[in-house]
């Protein structure tokens, strides 16, 4: 999850530099629909694969969008040119979120233990913290966790990714 949202700033600097919004549905769409795929070929439970996604999804628009309003008011050095989102960025991403599948199998038995998530909590808030990511952002990414067994095997709403912020 660390890995995947690293790459935000500079999915969001390529698109600022070439005009693009943070939010594209349909790319958004596709990367979860490849996920859960994926994440039930692997034996996982398809609502919690689809929810974790989601999570991670939102959390990359939010970072997004707070790297456009900062650049709004001061923009980026334009003699830092961006990386690629086609070529370079994208294949990276695509990889750490197939890695992703890997980490939730073998957290799939213990992520409804309340043990289990409280220790999560606190070892993932100093990995975020350490990797510098927005406290805001990496609550997001983990708000599967933060479910009862009952909310993380219903449906996501499906409309929170089609309207929330503006992604990867």
């Amino acid at each position: 999850i660390r890995d995947r949202l690293a790459f935000m700033p500079d999915v969001a600097r390529s698109k600022w530099s070439r005009g693009l919004p943070v939010e594209d549905r349909e790319r958004e769409r596709k990367v979860i629909d490849r996920f859960v795929s994926e994440s039930e070929i692997a034996g996982l439970n398809a609502i919690w694969a689809e929810k974790v996604i989601a999570a991670q999804i939102l959390a990359a628009r939010s970072w997004q969008q707070s790297c456009f309003d900062l650049w709004a008011k001061s923009p980026p050095d334009p003699n830092t040119p961006p990386r690629d989102l086609q070529t370079e960025l994208r294949p990276q991403i695509e990889r750490v979120t197939t890695d992703l599948i890997a980490v939730l199998i073998r957290l799939e038995p213990h992520r409804t233990s309340h043990s289990f998530q409280s220790e999560f909590s606190i070892r993932s808030a100093s990995v975020f913290q350490a990797a510098e990511i927005p406290e805001a952002v990496w609550q997001q990414s983990l708000s599967p966790w933060d479910q009862s067994t009952d909310a993380a095997n219903s449906p996501p709403n499906r409309n929170e990714i089609d309207t929330n912020t503006k992604s990867e």
